[in-house]
């Protein structure tokens, strides 16, 4: 009873739908990622960012976020896990570092 009662499933998997946004500045741009979990699971994710390239970059990169558990560190593994396997420019690898450790810093 008392390993059930510790487990992820019965901590977070049933916690109810919730969102929260998150918002920094990285680079001079104005930044906020929302993020949508459900039963601790990501369902959504949206950014947020006036510069169309910086969007498309960010929104390419937490889009892999659906189905990760909403845990720091499951979130962490997923981005860096793009960020070292997508093609980005030495620039764009940069600033995907610097958001992946904003928002586990966040979290």
């Amino acid at each position: 009873m008392k390993e059930e009662l510790q487990d992820w499933q019965w901590i977070y998997g049933k916690t109810p739908r919730f969102s929260v946004t998150f918002s920094t500045t990285l680079s001079s741009k104005d930044i906020s990622v929302k993020i949508t979990s459900y039963h601790g699971l990501i369902e959504d994710t949206d950014i947020h960012c006036d510069d169309k390239t910086v969007h498309s970059l960010f929104t390419n990169l937490v889009i892999g976020l659906k189905g990760t558990r909403f845990d720091a560190g499951a979130i962490e593994i997923s981005l860096v896990t793009y960020v070292n396997s997508a093609s980005l420019t030495a620039l764009d690898r940069q600033l995907c570092s610097q958001f992946v450790q904003w928002i586990v810093s966040v979290l």
